[in-house]
């Protein structure tokens, strides 16, 4: 057996990691788990070319976010955590797993997200309008009012309704576990305020603790 045919004998004996999708809400840890994937040796996708998927949200999506995820092993935040994507991945890549990233309650996350949008989109002044996200200057124009109103509906008047949000949150939520309730071994729920689910995600995915817990990344 001559040096090529080993080398290739032992690259197609690697196995590579299983894809992994972060599919709770932004405001969840995301961020956090992105970085502990990393260091857990996943790739991770390119979190600009990820949003900026919605620009076909209403024509080929479903076919751009496959040949996206062909790009690298673990993803985060939207497209990903938009209701329902989920079921187009789980679709797709049935030996995928996926985590479900909780807050401690609903207020919680809710508050968390209005401090956020604050800071980032209004300059700390308070939620912004729906005429203010519609101005906002990120990835590209319009891009924040398209992923707030396909994550959390359209709204007349006050867009950060919080009886709207947490109840979107919340189903989101629900949604994600009655989906996965027959198929345990493909989905974990982790909150990123408990250092223990730090061991039991790397259980989940098979992989060897580099801690004791997780470091909270962008936490509002």
């Amino acid at each position: 057996m001559n040096l090529k045919t080993v080398v290739k004998k032992i690259k197609t004996s690697i196995k590579s990691n299983s894809k992994v999708f972060v599919v709770g809400f932004n405001k969840t840890g995301t961020t956090t788990l992105k970085r502990e994937l990393w260091n857990l040796g996943y790739s991770i996708g390119d979190q600009e070319k990820a949003e900026c998927l919605l620009k076909y949200w209403e024509l080929d999506f479903k076919v751009k976010l496959i040949n996206y995820c062909k790009t690298a092993e673990a993803f985060q935040d939207i497209p990903f955590s938009i209701p329902d994507v989920y079921k187009i991945l789980y679709e797709e890549f049935k030996d995928a797993k996926f985590i479900l990233s909780t807050r401690d309650n609903s207020e919680q996350w809710f508050n968390s997200l209005c401090n956020f949008h604050s800071k980032i989109w209004n300059e700390g002044k308070g939620v912004p309008s729906l005429e203010q996200l519609k101005k906002v200057n990120y990835r590209y124009d319009g891009f924040a009012y398209k992923a707030f109103t396909i994550i959390f509906g359209n709204h007349n008047n006050e867009a950060y309704n919080k009886q709207v949000l947490i109840s979107r949150y919340e189903k989101h939520n629900s949604d994600v576990r009655s989906f996965f309730e027959s198929n345990p071994n493909s989905f974990i729920e982790v909150n990123v305020s408990d250092q223990k689910d730090y061991l039991r995600l790397c259980d989940f995915l098979g992989k060897t603790p580099k801690k004791e817990g997780f470091l909270w990344k962008n936490k509002t």
